[in-house]
């Protein structure tokens, strides 16, 4: 014999379903359409962020505490990520931020051949 699950069953399924996999904050679910004008402006000001990714192979050594030009960025906003050898530096122990346009390796040499990458967001 086949047994079938009725309507009310199947509500009553689905709305167990809706209580255990949809996260709900306050009184609406965060699947809902239902945001603030402030939450509103957060996520539209999200849609604008841009990267840039640029990769180089250096062909000789970069001094330390020398400036070193990299892709524009915005000075002290943490838009520029450094990478070296697929580590990311840490700003003011690795290097600085000089300008817009360039840093300074610190305390440290960049060898010849060594692979860095800079990842600009704006």
């Amino acid at each position: 014999m086949t047994k079938y699950i009725d309507n009310n069953g199947l509500k009553y399924f689905l709305q167990k379903i809706i209580n255990v996999f949809v996260k709900k904050d306050g009184n609406k679910v965060l699947s809902d359409n239902n945001y603030t004008d402030i939450e509103k402006s957060k996520l539209a000001s999200l849609k604008n962020i841009t990267f840039s990714h640029t990769k180089i192979l250096t062909t000789q050594e970069i001094p330390q505490n020398t400036n070193y030009t990299v892709p524009q960025y915005t000075l002290g906003d943490n838009s520029l990520s450094v990478i070296f050898e697929g580590c990311k530096l840490i700003k003011d122990v690795n290097y600085l931020e000089v300008d817009t346009t360039h840093i300074k390796f610190k305390d440290w040499d960049v060898p010849a051949n060594s692979n860095l990458e800079f990842i600009v967001r704006s």
